[in-house]
């Protein structure tokens, strides 16, 4: 099983050049990069929307319609408009190497995520409610979530971290740093 820590700071020295979806991110900093990323770095829409860069609009609702994850426009709206979402941090930083995180991820087979999950809960004496969707795993279910509820949060991923940020057989666990076990 390995982390990845979640930072948000106002600012940063230097960035990364490029626009890419934060799960390719994500990805890159699970593989040992040390990721700087401001707002013009993210090009998925759905990210854009979880980590507070774009405001909800039909287009969006339209296109989680036109990717599969939802059924029609009224799905698509409920969804977005219950969504947790984050308020645009100025940088997020991504990397396996922090010691002070905001949220770290815990990567793992469903066993190891059930110990992380068992150890919570035996250490806190509570329940872990979850929000669990598969669509916008690593930018909502993974990110935007545990920050805006500050509690842990479980997912399986989504197509997008599926096919990047997730090995095979993995599922994953996040936790806002005053709550990671």
């Amino acid at each position: 099983m390995n982390k990845l820590g979640i930072q948000f700071l106002e600012e940063a020295e230097q960035t990364v050049r490029g626009e890419e979806k934060f799960c390719a991110w994500a990805q890159m900093a699970r593989e040992g990069t040390t990721l700087y990323l401001r707002e013009e770095n993210i090009s998925c829409p759905l990210a854009r929307y979880n980590l507070g860069y774009d405001e909800y609009t039909s287009e969006l609702a339209r296109t989680l319609v036109r990717w599969g994850d939802v059924a029609n426009e009224k799905a698509a709206e409920r969804f977005l408009k219950e969504s947790h979402r984050l308020n645009a941090p100025g940088v997020i930083l991504l990397s396996t190497e922090l010691k002070t995180p905001h949220i770290i991820v815990h990567f793992g087979t469903p066993g190891e995520i059930k110990d992380e999950i068992g150890k919570f809960s035996y250490t806190k004496g509570e329940w872990i409610r979850g929000y669990v969707s598969g669509i916008g795993a690593m930018c909502g279910e993974l990110t935007a979530v545990p920050w805006a509820t500050r509690a842990p949060n479980v997912s399986a991923g989504c197509g997008g971290s599926r096919k990047r940020v997730f090995k095979k057989y993995e599922a994953a666990i996040a936790f806002p740093t005053s709550l990671d076990s």
